[in-house]
Parts: structure tokens; C-alpha cells; sequence
């Protein structure tokens, strides 16, 4: 799990635990596991630097009911 808002990249990543960044938690997840972002705008550029494997790919999607987008800008731009 990933939360902007009111992760830290120091958490285990778990639902109640969240990371704070896309690009921290990526390369923590293993084939077969989905990352949920939580609802909000993610202010990075990711590099997706693993891969899953046949019948186990890595998933990264929205936390169900919300919506998170990753604009790779400059959040000064937007605010």
C-alpha cells in the first residue's frame, strides 16, 4: 500500500502501514503481488524496474473506491 498523504517510506507497506512513494515501494514487490494506492495525485516519476512472471504479474492499481493518479510534474506547477 502507498499512501501520499499519510505514508512513510520507513512503514512495512502493509494497508495500515503504508509507504509514502510509488518509487519506494516498487522494487519491494515480488511476482504475484498488487501495490494499492490510495486516493489522491502521486507527484513522481516511477521507474518500474521488476516484473512478474507467467500466471504472476505485478499489479499496481488504485485502492478499490478511490482514485490515485501519478502525474510525473513538478507539484509546484499544479499548486
Amino acid at each position: 500500500f502507498v499512501d501520499a498523504e499519510q505514508g512513510n517510506d520507513g512503514n512495512d507497506g502493509s494497508q495500515k502501514q503504508p509507504r509514502k512513494t510509488i518509487q519506494h515501494a516498487i522494487p519491494r514487490l515480488q511476482p504475484g503481488q498488487t501495490l494499492y494506492l490510495r486516493g489522491g495525485t502521486f507527484y513522481e516519476h516511477v521507474d518500474v524496474v521488476v516484473s512478474g512472471e507467467a500466471g504472476k504479474p505485478i499489479t499496481v492499481r488504485s485502492f478499490p473506491g478511490e482514485l490515485a493518479v501519478i502525474d510525473g510534474g513538478l507539484r509546484e506547477f499544479h499548486d
